[in-house]
């Protein structure tokens, strides 16, 4: 199953992934969800780069992106709420 991301998420670049200048592991910040007119493919992320690409942008598939980290804070919170805030 291939991930769906949002505006504002951090994610990771996959090893096997088809553009010049990003290597496997390089992190942006997803700026932009490029649906396709088509509505039959998959929407593309616009992101900005991280660290040692800072500045740069690039356009990816979802199947070369995976997430920088699970979503810890959102965990914790649903886990908390469903235990009514008892520890």
């Amino acid at each position: 199953m291939i991930a769906e991301f949002n505006v504002g998420d951090r994610v990771r670049v996959k090893p096997g992934h088809r553009h010049v200048g990003l290597l496997p592991g390089d992190t942006g910040t997803i700026i932009a969800v490029l649906t396709p007119s088509t509505g039959e493919e998959p929407p593309r992320y616009r992101l900005r780069m991280n660290r040692t690409t800072a500045g740069m942008y690039a356009t990816l598939e979802a199947d070369e992106l995976e997430p920088k980290a699970p979503r810890l804070f959102a965990l914790v919170r649903n886990a908390i709420s469903r235990s009514g805030g008892r520890r």
